[in-house]
């Protein structure tokens, strides 16, 4: 494990798989008994990998095993040997990986460059799954927390035996299983890495009446889950629960509602509420603004709802997204970085002379005393080009004393890694208002950027005359990556 840390720290976003149990049922298949889409493990496996295809077709990043309701108690009830359930939660992991690596090496060679390879989920579904009372939406269990470790800890064992990349804790209504599950990963497997995902019926408590806030709170200290959420919730509730939430964690946040239809628990049918829902992709582009970066769809969802998110997510991921203004408080002062307009022209130009001057000094060579490295009409056009971002730091008096040219690149080429690589052209403070840590916070405010853009590396050049530059960025935890050697002639 390790890599979940990894593409959450790297990625704007991750997609999940949606629903299997509405999936088969799409397709003919009688999901109505206790054990669910987990019976098809037993009866038709090949049916269960069909689905993990489609759902990676479609644009999964994620790929969770159907064992949501495959638990050993439930299987051996259904009449299979401690053994013959055990395996049937092995095959589980081995269904997925199967599908993955199947759509992965024959149908996606001209799109590899534009998908990350799959994660495979264990699924952790709630001790209300092996229940099949509603209980999932209730939270209400007469059962203590060391009675569900016990529950829990041989599926979990299980799918880690067979090498899944991440546990997705999900459906848990209740605080005492919260517990249970998180003590079972932090004692017996402290290096495995998980989500967890609540349900919670008003956006301020989860199911069994514990205030988000609280689980959060707790969830927020234990390492090994990395992110946390709701899913199989209605879309309404989910503005409310992120903000409770985002009140006591940063870390990344999970969002897999419902479709937004209502059950008939009588005629056991699905019904659209009255007025039109905000599609899927709407709600998952609001929450993200909240937060929300594992994203995808619960029950009611399909492939073609998978296939539509991930288009639509492309679309405006491709588009760049520049990041708001932000303000620098400090001793009741408020500085400002933003974009650079057309009016911080002679400014940049007063700090790009300066620049001049530090390496005409260093060099003289190569760098004339003055000069303008652009014209006004250069400039001119690197404001307006998206791809070249330029930012100001301005301070109270409105004055502009830093600037932050960037590039944003799409490494491509037959011998490299595909990667978007963030560099900065040219990072300078005015002299007279060096040692306030401005170009720090330059530094930082690119390193943000960076990472929301999903890029794998942020790069800069800086000539080996000028020591003061060349200390300041390995200062800030840069590593030199190649040097260019020179021989005067």
């Amino acid at each position: 494990m390790g890599r979940f840390r990894e593409l959450l720290e790297k990625q704007e976003y991750l997609i999940l798989h949606g629903a299997l149990g509405t999936e088969l049922e799409s397709r003919g298949y009688d999901v109505s008994g206790k054990l669910w889409s987990a019976e098809y493990l037993i009866s038709q496996p090949e049916v269960i990998e069909k689905i993990h295809e489609c759902y990676i077709y479609s644009g999964s990043d994620i790929v969770t095993t159907s064992t949501y309701q495959a638990t050993l108690p439930g299987l051996i009830e259904y009449g299979l040997s401690q053994t013959e359930a055990e395996n049937i939660i092995r095959l589980s992991v081995k269904l997925a990986k199967n599908a993955r690596d199947k759509v992965w090496l024959k149908s996606l060679n001209n799109k590899k460059n534009d998908r990350i390879y799959p994660l495979i989920s264990g699924d952790i579904g709630p001790y209300a799954a092996y229940l099949a009372n509603g209980s999932e939406y209730t939270g209400i269990y007469n059962i203590n927390k060391n009675a569900l470790k016990d529950f829990h800890r041989p599926r979990i064992a299980l799918l880690i035996d067979e090498g899944v990349d991440l546990l997705a804790v999900e459906t848990i209504p209740n605080f005492d299983e919260v517990q249970a599950i998180a003590e079972v990963l932090m004692e017996e497997y402290p290096k495995v890495e998980a989500y967890f995902s609540f349900t919670s019926q008003d956006g301020i408590s989860i199911s069994d009446g514990t205030p988000i806030e609280k689980v959060a709170s707790y969830c927020d200290k234990v390492d090994q889950i990395l992110a946390m959420g709701l899913n199989c919730c209605l879309p309404s509730i989910y503005n409310s629960g992120l903000n409770e939430f985002i009140k006591v964690t940063k870390k990344p946040l999970v969002t897999y509602p419902q479709s937004g239809e209502i059950f008939n628990k009588e005629t056991k049918t699905w019904h659209a509420p009255s007025g039109n829902l905000p599609s899927l992709f709407d709600n998952i582009k609001q929450w993200h603004s909240l937060g929300a970066k594992i994203v995808g769809g619960c029950c009611r969802t399909r492939p073609h709802d998978i296939e539509i998110l991930r288009q639509e997510l492309e679309n405006t991921k491709n588009k760049t997204v520049f990041p708001q203004d932000l303000e620098i408080k400090k001793d009741n002062i408020t500085s400002i970085i933003r974009r650079a307009t057309l009016d911080d022209i002679p400014a940049i130009n007063n700090l790009l002379a300066q620049v001049l001057h530090v390496h005409h000094i260093a060099r003289p060579d190569l760098f004339k005393a003055t000069g303008n490295k652009f014209s006004d009409e250069e400039l001119t056009t690197l404001i307006k080009n998206d791809a070249k971002p330029i930012f100001v730091y301005v301070n109270e008096n409105q004055n502009v004393i830093g600037h932050l040219f960037c590039e944003i690149k799409d490494i491509k080429a037959s011998n490299l890694e595909p990667i978007k690589n963030f560099f900065i052209e040219d990072l300078c403070v005015d002299e007279k208002a060096r040692g306030q840590k401005i170009g720090k916070q330059l530094y930082e405010f690119a390193i943000k950027y960076a990472k929301k853009l999903g890029c794998h590396n942020l790069t800069l050049d800086a000539w080996y005359d000028n020591a003061n530059a060349y200390h300041f960025y390995e200062h800030l935890g840069m590593k030199p990556q190649k040097t260019r050697f020179e021989q005067l002639l």
